[in-house]
């Protein structure tokens, strides 16, 4: 696949149920080879609102409008195959990367860069829905960055009207208590910022609160 989009592959990061991702670079005319990652899923997933969100909300590459949010340069369909061709971030993602607990004075910093974030995500009427430290990333300094979209959702639409929010999607370690009611409908951004919490807390202790969160 990486070859007949004229990139060439290096090595895998990870796979899983959804799809592969890949260390890939490609040799631009007159400029130096780049590298990317590739991320590639099945055309039967949730693909299809992750490609319009990066279309019509964020954008693509520097345009993307935050510093936060991993740039996405193009975005491929083949087949039963989506393609993702995004930013590299060098230094990986916070899930891996962090191995003990870390000073108090970084881990406030990795979770100030996630909440601004979070702030332009929810301004651009979306919520993430899946907050966790494999789906943080990090670029040389220091630099945190909010990645895969693949269970965002518009919880308002352009004209301000609610959208409300059903469902347990996400990573259960991660989900608000209120999503395990049956019926209940949840406003959107309140999602993500609980899950924000819970990895400030795993930065500073590397311990699991829990296996999902309950009412009791």
């Amino acid at each position: 696949m990486a070859i007949k989009l004229g990139y060439s592959w290096r090595w895998n990061l990870r796979n899983g149920g959804f799809g592969n991702v890949s260390v890939v670079d490609k040799q631009f005319e007159n400029q130096e080879k780049r590298v990317f990652v590739m991320k590639r899923v099945t055309t039967s997933s949730r693909y299809d609102m992750e490609f319009d969100i990066h279309r019509s909300v964020f954008g693509f590459g520097k345009e993307a409008g935050s510093e936060h949010i991993i740039e996405i340069f193009a975005m491929y369909v083949t087949g039963t195959e989506a393609v993702f061709i995004v930013d590299f971030a060098d230094q990986g993602d916070l899930g891996n990367r962090c191995t003990l607990p870390l000073h108090p004075s970084l881990a406030q910093n990795y979770f100030r860069q996630l909440i601004w974030g979070l702030d332009f995500i929810h301004k651009k009427n979306i919520v993430h829905r899946d907050i966790k430290p494999l789906n943080l990333f990090l670029k040389s300094p220091n630099k945190l960055k909010i990645g895969d979209f693949g269970m965002a959702e518009r919880y308002r639409t352009d004209s301000g009207k609610q959208v409300w929010l059903k469902g347990r999607r996400g990573t259960s370690t991660h989900l608000a208590p209120e999503l395990f009611i049956d019926g209940m409908e949840s406003k959107g951004p309140p999602l993500d910022v609980w899950a924000a919490g819970i990895v400030l807390v795993e930065l500073l202790t590397m311990k699991r609160l829990w296996k999902q969160a309950n009412l009791k």
